[in-house]
């Protein structure tokens, strides 16, 4: 079997009845991964692979903050990837944060817009479909739906005559164009 996942990012206004452009990709879907039962009354947990489970996020301090503030004033092009602006998008609730605590410094009108245009940007398109590599059978399928990015959570999918099957994951805003997940 494989996973087939694709997904766009918007904003909550925008996820409602778009059709978002968007890339695929198929994963190897390894035979026994998923949640193993712990025994203890029919509870599951989740394996050492679940993207549940924490992955590490270096530490964003104020220093840090002030650094992207700084490095995203001073790019010509405020819409354009820079590393000031995708450090302050990876970091989307922290550096709302630290904007309400610390203010917009340097950054012009222009800069500021299109920083509060990304940071709204809180949600993805999310689609998976399982697909039978014997014959291209769709499996199971979730999505397309909005799913917070930042928020670790199990999907459950719809499937013809199979169990009911979840995937955990996180969708992580990694840049002005990019996502990242794990599922």
């Amino acid at each position: 079997m494989a996973l087939v996942a694709a997904g766009g990012c918007s904003n909550a206004e925008e996820a409602q009845g778009v059709d978002a452009s968007y890339t695929e990709v198929v994963f190897e879907v390894p035979e026994g991964s998923g949640p193993e039962p712990a025994g203890e009354a029919g509870k599951e947990e989740c394996t050492t692979s679940c993207s549940l489970a924490k992955h590490p996020v270096p530490p964003y301090t104020e220093l840090d903050f002030e650094m992207a503030r700084a490095k995203y004033a001073a790019t010509k092009d405020p819409a354009a990837a820079s590393e000031g602006l995708e450090t302050m998008l990876f970091y989307g609730a922290q550096t709302e944060e630290f904007l309400g605590k610390f203010g917009h410094g340097a950054l012009s009108q222009e800069h500021q817009r299109v920083l509060r245009r990304e940071l709204s940007r809180t949600e993805a398109l999310v689609t998976l479909r399982l697909v039978d590599e014997e014959d291209d059978s769709v499996r199971a399928v979730y999505g397309p739906n909005a799913v917070p990015i930042g928020k670790k959570q199990h999907l459950a999918t719809v499937g013809d005559g199979l169990l009911a099957m979840e995937f955990n994951g996180t969708v992580m805003r990694t840049g002005v164009n990019y996502l990242w997940s794990r599922y």
